[in-house]
């Protein structure tokens, strides 16, 4: 029985090391972000309504000096929601609401020096976001960027980008293929 009972504890403990899909739905539930850990490497997917809209697509960086180069595992995560509205000093609206659902991913390098960082992404109502966090620690006293690895798969057969026309919020659609 005890036998029993330790190696139930041992997977209770290993299972978020070894399980580490994740995913996080923006306020009104309608857009799905899902983090993928595979062979040391963090992806995320996205779907809208049910549908998928992102393909699985790679989230990481490699900083000068070869920090976070190899495999990574994820050491914990954490979620929270924001709702809070901000009024701007000047602008078309009187109050803009920043309203979101967010998971920090804590990550480390498999070996040494195991230096850690964080991913953490953001569902807002109308899409995503991520970006990188590199907390003070010994061996990593500044982080500067040597290589990028996110990248953003379009599984959509019909892809449109919107883009800001003016600084009034005027905004157009344009289809990817008209991008240059």
């Amino acid at each position: 029985m005890k036998t029993f009972l330790a190696t139930i504890s041992l997977c209770l403990v290993l299972l978020p090391t070894i399980c580490h899909a994740v995913e996080i739905s923006s306020p009104d539930r309608r857009i799905l972000l899902l983090t993928h850990f595979e062979n040391g490497q963090i992806a995320y997917s996205v779907e809208f309504d049910g549908k998928p809209i992102i393909g699985k697509s790679r989230v990481g960086v490699e900083l000068k000096g070869g920090a976070f180069s190899k495999a990574l595992t994820v050491s914990g995560s954490k979620t929270r929601s924001h709702d809070e509205t901000w009024k701007p000093v000047w602008g078309q609206f009187r109050a803009y609401r920043d309203h979101y659902n967010e998971i920090t991913l804590d990550l480390a390098e498999s070996a040494e020096p195991n230096r850690t960082m964080q991913v953490i992404f953001r569902v807002y109502n109308d899409g995503i976001g991520f970006r990188y966090v590199f907390p003070k620690q010994n061996g990593l006293k500044e982080a500067h960027f040597g290589r990028e690895f996110s990248s953003v798969s379009i599984v959509s057969k019909d892809p449109v980008a919107w883009f800001p026309r003016s600084s009034t919020g005027l905004s157009s659609n344009v289809h990817f293929d008209e991008l240059k």
